[in-house]
């Protein structure tokens, strides 16, 4: 239940011990796709999840500061799935 910004700086995400080491070279991109599967839980509290998507972008771009990034939304996401109305 833990979320990406929780998981970030592990190398091994079952494994809660953080990198203590630097990448061992800067990203040239950055690609973020977050959203699908967060949403089976039910909808996030809209202003936690930008808070968190926010804190996570500020993260990525501490370790990629030159990099361009791409933000992915799924296409299995839409007004009204999976949560009619």
């Amino acid at each position: 239940h833990e979320t990406m910004l929780q998981l970030f700086e592990r190398p091994i995400p079952t494994e809660a011990a953080p990198s203590a080491s630097p990448l061992p070279h800067l990203p040239e991109l950055v690609v973020v796709h977050l959203g699908t599967n967060d949403l089976l839980r039910g909808p996030p509290e809209p202003d936690a999840f930008v808070e968190s998507y926010r804190a996570l972008l500020e993260r990525a771009r501490a370790r990629a500061p030159k990099a361009p990034f791409v933000l992915v939304v799924s296409p299995l996401v839409a007004d009204d799935h999976p949560f009619p109305g």
